[in-house]
């Protein structure tokens, strides 16, 4: 079917079933042959469906549950589809009229050239960039254009006809079109790199109360609605500066409520849930686990790099109290590998953030210290499409039967084209902590690690921006 910016008229109504009101309801028709329907159904109910070679009198409704979009009780829906990409409608409960608008999904794997999701242990914000066919410049210069700054792509898979396995969700950055390419260069954040590191705390800089409920105040703030927040009895007052971020607050909040056992932080799942709690919360939500590579069956490259640079023999931390006095440095020593050879005084200096407890620079003191042992080896791998990789999670790699635990892996590429089909690339660094084998369901997720992967990701910027 021809791509067109405005809707196809269709001469006929059909029937939605015992499911829902009949004839209460519409079907929006896509120009790929896929179709989305709106319905009354104690509330208004959307559901997907292709229809066979575009009959659309007599196709079945898809086998996918329906979602809730609003759960108000109305009796009247009408629908009015004046462009792809929009459509707006009214509903009635007998007495209130409702205007609403809603800007429908749309499938771009037929349109897809490739596209990669990066997750990295020293980052809270996942990127993507994407290709996509230039099928026409209305698809993408239109006001109505679904590609916009903000737009929201959800990035699944399938496996034959398994349910969608989720990647990631992001919102569009840039929409590079020219109308001489033959592609459209897409690239976006998830929710925490959209939402929360560019925007500011401006006039709502003072927050009184609960943590979880401070939380959720900030999220709620910058416009996150799909979040899950552990509920604590912390109770403390943060005053942030006007022009500090989003993101740079909430990681204030973590420093003041991290101990030395457990560091309170967060993550997005890939779903798009971004979930604030402490680490053994988290690991309810989305736990890490261990994985084997077998180095003659599941794994296409290996590359293999030590480097004493991020290897400290100790660390030294320095803070201010809540009076804005010093408080007593703290020095700890950082476990490094028996058999390198290091300077005695190989010491990293830091500066905890303000506002601590002599007890919670000591418990912040030890979580750097414990993020910054055994750094110093790199591996690079690349692997079949193993889209349920996390960062945090373990590798391990056998070789003759022998397993040998590598570290964490601190940064996963998933990467689709054309050419190469699914991809998964990840980085392992040697450094923070893990289980020792002995118990497999026992491992520590560490969301920073300043090891070699962040030189090495400077570097490579150099070289790149250098041209060499």
């Amino acid at each position: 079917m021809a791509m067109t910016p405005t809707p196809f008229v269709w001469s006929f109504n059909r029937e939605f079933g015992s499911d829902v009101n009949a004839h209460v309801g519409g079907t929006l028709h896509y120009f790929d042959e896929n179709a989305q329907e709106l319905f009354l159904n104690a509330g208004l109910k959307t559901r997907t469906t292709t229809p066979v070679n575009g009959h659309w009198r007599e196709y079945d409704l898809s086998p996918e549950p329906s979602e809730f979009i609003d759960t108000k009780t109305n009796t009247r829906l009408v629908l009015d589809h004046p462009s792809n990409g929009i459509v707006y409608g009214a509903t009635t409960d007998g007495g209130t009229l409702t205007f609403i608008r809603y800007v429908y999904n749309m499938d771009l794997s037929k349109v897809i050239d490739s596209w990669s999701w990066k997750t990295q242990s020293d980052s809270y914000v996942a990127q993507l960039s994407a290709n996509i066919l230039n099928v026409g410049s209305d698809f993408f210069t239109e006001i109505t254009s679904l590609f916009q700054p903000g737009a929201k792509l959800r990035l699944r898979v399938r496996f034959g006809d398994s349910q969608p396995f989720w990647i990631g969700v992001a919102y569009l950055d840039e929409v590079n079109f020219d109308v001489a390419s033959d592609m459209v260069d897409l690239t976006g954040r998830n929710s925490i790199g959209y939402f929360l590191k560019d925007q500011t705390f401006d006039e709502q800089y003072s927050y009184t109360g609960l943590s979880h409920v401070i939380a959720g105040t900030i999220l709620t703030y910058a416009g996150i609605t799909n979040h899950v927040i552990q509920e604590g009895s912390g109770d403390a007052a943060f005053k942030f500066k006007p022009e500090t971020t989003l993101l740079d607050g909430l990681q204030e909040m973590s420093s003041y409520y991290t101990t030395a056992a457990n560091a309170w932080t967060m993550l997005e799942t890939s779903d798009g849930c971004v979930c604030i709690g402490y680490e053994d919360w988290l690991t309810t939500i989305e736990p890490n686990s261990i994985y084997q590579f077998k180095e003659e069956h599941d794994i296409f490259k290996r590359k293999t790099s030590k480097m004493i640079d991020g290897s400290y023999t100790s660390i030294r931390v320095t803070g201010k109290g809540t009076d804005d006095k010093d408080l007593t440095p703290v020095t700890l020593p950082v476990n490094n590998f028996p058999n390198w050879t290091l300077g005695t005084h190989r010491t990293k200096h830091l500066t905890a953030p303000d506002g601590l407890t002599q007890e919670k620079l000591q418990a912040w003191a030890q979580n750097q210290a414990n993020a910054l042992q055994y750094v110093g080896i790199k591996e690079d791998f690349t692997s079949p499409f193993r889209p349920q990789l996390l960062v945090g999670d373990i590798a391990e790699t056998v070789a003759d039967n022998v397993g040998t635990k590598l570290g964490i892996i601190t940064e996963v590429e998933q990467s689709f084209s054309k050419r190469d089909g699914f991809r998964t690339t990840f980085s392992v660094d040697s450094g923070g902590i893990y289980t020792d084998g002995s118990n497999y369901n026992v491992y520590t997720r560490i969301a920073n690690i300043n090891g070699y992967n962040r030189r090495q990701r400077i570097v490579d910027l150099v070289r790149l921006v250098s041209g060499k």
